[in-house]
């Protein structure tokens, strides 16, 4: 939770947003009948995925505005930044994983290995819907946060090309179901 806190206190606009994504993997992984290690593991993954952010410059994670292509390539080295801060945690040999591939994409036209379909582990793949699910849920100094009906648009449009199929459509489910926070709390 302190290297969390860290990240956060960096920048406003993520507040809580590891917590959310946590939050959120683990009912996912919970649907998707993973076992209850396989649960932890990725609760704690998603807890820890933006951990590598601290080593960003505030030029960057703080700008107002869009990145420069520039910027995004820098940024895009947050995951093995995060697996590098928290290798000495032996006890996360999992997890670091799950980190360091939670911006593939399905169709490996993510970061920072450009893996596709199953070569990225599930529980990443399972990271990286609950993290999206939250970033459009959420604010952000560029743009106003989305509604649920619009997220679920979202998912529905990048099933199979960014998300897991069968991911997307498990998370479409739930959202459908229940709102996974109070949009007014974001």
């Amino acid at each position: 939770m302190a290297m969390v806190a860290a990240v956060e206190a960096r920048d406003p606009y993520t507040e809580q947003h590891s917590i959310h994504v946590a939050t959120y993997a683990e009912e996912l992984a919970r649907r998707a009948g993973f076992s209850t290690s396989q649960i932890e593991i990725i609760t704690l993954a998603a807890l820890l995925h933006d951990v590598g952010k601290i080593a960003l410059p505030d030029s960057i994670l703080k700008k107002p505005g869009p990145l420069t292509t520039e910027e995004f390539e820098h940024v895009k080295l947050h995951p093995q930044f995060g697996v590098s801060i928290l290798k000495p945690l032996e006890f996360l040999d999992e997890e670091l994983t799950l980190i360091l591939h939670h911006h593939e994409w399905f169709n490996g036209s993510g970061y920072p290995s450009g893996l596709a379909g199953r070569a990225i582990p599930i529980g990443a793949r399972l990271v990286q819907v609950a993290d999206c699910i939250d970033a459009m849920l959420s604010p952000r100094s560029y743009r106003h946060a989305r509604t649920i009906p619009e997220t679920i648009l979202e998912l529905q449009r990048c099933r199979g090309t960014q998300f897991d199929p069968n991911l997307a459509v498990l998370a479409i489910e739930w959202l459908r179901e229940q709102r996974p926070v109070d949009e007014a709390a974001h």
